[in-house]
């Protein structure tokens, strides 16, 4: 429920505010995600995946996803699964 909520909010600011977002790709990633984090639901994760798969950005990886945090330990051997400060 959290999601679609999250989903319609987003759905409804953009829509309101177009103007806003239609210049979004050409901001830093910094700048973007301080934009971005200012809507409820929108959170670190999802400001990250966007960057990566919406705008092609391909120098960050959401460092909270469960799947790369796996995937990143088995690939490197690590010991254990690295947390968001050794992914970044």
């Amino acid at each position: 429920q959290h999601k679609s909520e999250a989903l319609i909010n987003l759905a409804t600011e953009v829509n309101k505010h177009e103007e806003l977002y239609a210049n979004l790709e050409h901001k830093s990633d910094q700048d973007i995600s301080l934009f971005l984090s200012h809507l409820k639901g929108i959170g670190r994760w999802s400001i990250e995946y966007a960057l990566l798969r919406g705008m092609g950005r391909l120098d960050v990886l959401p460092g909270d996803d469960v799947g790369i945090k796996k995937n990143l330990k088995n690939l490197l051997e690590l010991d254990e699964i690295p947390g968001y400060d050794k992914i970044k």
